[in-house]
């Protein structure tokens, strides 16, 4: 997984030499502006939302269309976006065999486009929120994504409760294939991600794992209770 992150960091390297911003003052890709409008809409949406709650939502994270190891991340630099057209083979390998060893129909590509052009942009989102209370570096960073996923479920079941329901049996059916680590306990979890970091394994059953458990509370999760001080 060493050799893999170096070859992906080199790529991003080339990536981002043929990056551009827009007139939004998103940094995009060259060819692929549809992707980097339709998370702006996303972006944008939520934000609003938040705002209609009496939230406030300064330094909105400019949007980065880049492949990462990290796959989706918000920081400093903005909310990164993967774009699987120029994912690494290997990695479009991984998301094919999940989906393939499924009864749900649903392709790789279809299903890392569901999480990462879609559910996960609100979760990073959710990052965001952190941030601006001052909370996203807690002391248990499994609550830290439990809880992202939280404010993710808390809206996407207000703004497209059919969508969400029918994403939540792909990663449920995911869930059943990917390899699971040792244990799911938040000890476990706090001990491990650091030194798993390049574990795609790892991460994805966890970050998949954490979606399945906020879904739990889908009929109490209210996006307004995560805006408190």
């Amino acid at each position: 997984m060493k050799k893999l992150s170096i070859l992906i960091s080199m790529f991003a390297f080339l990536f981002l030499s043929s990056r551009r911003k827009d007139e939004t003052g998103n940094i995009t890709s060259e060819n692929n502006p549809a992707l980097t409008a339709k998370i702006t809409l996303i972006r944008d949406a939520f934000t609003a939302k938040l705002n209609s709650l009496g939230f406030q939502t300064p330094n909105t994270p400019k949007i980065i269309i880049k492949n990462t190891p990290a796959i989706i991340s918000y920081g400093p630099e903005g909310l990164t976006i993967p774009n699987w057209e120029t994912l690494g083979t290997e990695e479009k390998n991984t998301f094919n065999s999940w989906a393939s060893q499924t009864d749900k129909g649903f392709t790789g590509e279809a299903f890392f486009k569901k999480s990462f052009n879609w559910f996960f942009v609100v979760h990073e989102l959710g990052h965001y929120v952190q941030n601006l209370k001052g909370t996203e570096n807690g002391p248990s960073q499994y609550q830290t994504e439990l809880t992202a996923n939280k404010i993710a479920i808390a809206y996407w079941k207000e703004q497209d409760l059919d969508g969400l329901n029918a994403y939540m049996d792909w990663v449920n059916a995911i869930l059943n294939v990917i390899p699971q680590p040792n244990g799911t306990s938040q000890e476990y979890y706090n001990a491990h991600y650091i030194a798993e970091t390049a574990n795609i394994n790892f991460n994805g059953y966890f970050q998949f794992y954490f979606v399945q458990q906020a879904y739990l509370d889908i009929e109490t999760l209210k996006l307004s209770d995560f805006l408190q001080p």
